[in-house]
């Protein structure tokens, strides 16, 4: 499991290496200032940066002497870092033709949509019955006349 880490990791350093050389391609800044290489540039950086500090944080761990478990125990999970692949590069063919902005706010719309599959503009009804002022969780469990504070009183 650990060789899995380190390649992982390593990956990910050579994507953030990857989509920085191909920002530095599109120009970093011109005479009006930052081009359209800039902001894919930063994210480069970001992801071969974190990336970089994960595989040394793995590095330098000892390796466990457990039995290791699968690496795709639950196929929705296997299926949503398909997806996520599959958006990131729909995300570099897009780069080129509508910009960084645009392609990230499309890419990003359906990634979002994998994270939290509910349709944004859907309550369910408890929600909706709710009041807006936000309560605590388990308000209507809790035993109005429990003391919370040593001086609170029924």
């Amino acid at each position: 499991m650990r060789a899995v880490e380190l390649i992982s990791n390593l990956v990910w350093v050579l994507l953030g290496f990857g989509i920085c050389l191909y920002a530095v391609r599109l120009r970093l800044w011109d005479a009006a200032g930052p081009a359209s290489g800039f902001l894919p540039f930063i994210a480069g950086l970001f992801v071969g940066l974190i990336g970089l500090a994960l595989l040394l944080q793995e590095w330098a761990r000892r390796p466990r002497e457990r039995r290791p478990t699968p690496f795709w125990e639950d196929a929705a999970a296997r299926n949503r870092v398909g997806l996520v692949v599959i958006g990131l590069c729909a995300m570099a063919l897009l780069m080129p033709l509508l910009g960084f902005l645009l392609a990230a706010t499309l890419v990003m719309t359906f990634l979002l949509g994998l994270a939290h599959p509910r349709s944004p503009g859907v309550l369910d009804e408890d929600r909706a019955n709710r009041p807006l002022a936000r309560r605590h969780p388990y308000q209507e469990d809790m035993d109005p006349c429990a003391p919370r504070l040593a001086s609170a009183r029924c």
